[in-house]
């Protein structure tokens, strides 16, 4: 299973099966003569229960220009943007009970939008991604997610570009040596990783209440910052190799939780100075946040150590 991510709705142009599943081939044979696909359309099958728990199942295609549905007098259906929950099928004729077994495997995940359907998108003739909605407010979503990611790969990427030597050098200005900032870094993150796998709550309040006075925060480069003693790095020598393994472990963590844990739940296993309880989504932006800043740190470090 993956994610996919649908950037805006679709509109789409329907016929209702009249049963399931025997009547879903006419409906497409008759979707076909009202909207022939040599017009470039792509086809969907969207498929729900009904209010006496029978699927109803209608074969679909796109609308061609806005207002071609209203205009065809015929039925629409529209598709939400949003991130979904999918699996390629390559080939389905070879195996048609393949759709059926995918959207039982889909239907199974926690997080699917209560009020949504299942969405069969045919990329061609031989391969269908069968879709289902994932609920908005309990996931990340795509640009938070992509964010986290970038973030992280970019302070463990400019890491490794750091010449070794220098690791445990004192930048001209003092402060952190290399070493030291990358395991401060591993360990607030790996407390957080921590923190998204234990203990939570029921929040009541909006999950992102604090998210944005956390970037705010953290992107303020002028400002100073007391780290907490328990992620205060040790006075010791550190190997580039030990801190660059022990990132990839923990980021990779990072990125896992995120696909697969409930966003809007309250984090229990340790309170944070100041804020308190975090909610994982605020969890997840105080981990992106706190890297952005300290890789803007590390880049300073290494101009400096590149000087002497």
């Amino acid at each position: 299973m993956e994610k996919y991510y649908l950037d805006k709705d679709v509109t789409l142009l329907c016929v209702t099966a009249k049963s399931f599943p025997n009547g879903i081939k006419e409906s497409f044979e008759t979707l076909e003569k009202m909207f022939p696909a040599k017009e470039g359309r792509n086809l969907y099958g969207i498929s729900y229960a009904g209010k006496n728990g029978n699927i109803i199942y209608k074969a679909a295609t796109e609308e061609v220009y806005k207002g071609e549905g209203e205009k065809s007098g015929g039925e629409t259906f529209t598709v939400l943007s949003g991130t979904y929950i999918s699996i390629y099928i390559p080939d389905f004729l070879k195996d048609i009970k393949s759709i059926g077994e995918a959207f039982k495997k889909l239907l199974e995940d926690p997080f699917i939008d209560p009020n949504g359907f299942c969405v069969e998108m045919y990329v061609n003739e031989k391969d269908v991604r069968c879709m289902v909605r994932l609920d908005p407010g309990k996931i990340i979503d795509k640009d938070t997610e992509l964010e986290l990611n970038a973030s992280l790969k970019e302070f463990q990427e400019l890491f490794s570009s750091l010449n070794e030597k220098y690791l445990n050098t004192v930048p001209v200005e003092g402060g952190w040596t290399a070493g030291q900032l990358a395991r401060h870094v591993i360990k607030a993150n790996s407390g957080f990783l921590k923190q998204l796998n234990g203990p939570v709550k029921e929040t009541k309040r909006k999950h992102d209440e604090m998210a944005e006075n956390i970037k705010i925060s953290f992107l303020d480069f002028n400002a100073k910052m007391k780290s907490p003693d328990f992620v205060v790095p040790e006075i010791i020598d550190y190997e580039k190799e030990d801190l660059l393994h022990s990132l990839e472990e923990i980021n990779s963590g990072l990125i896992q939780s995120v696909k697969s844990l409930d966003m809007t739940e309250t984090c229990m296993a340790f309170e944070l100075p100041v804020l308190g309880n975090v909610t994982r989504f605020e969890a997840v932006y105080f981990v992106t946040y706190h890297t952005q800043r300290h890789t803007h740190q590390l880049r300073n470090i290494i101009k400096s150590l590149d000087s002497i």
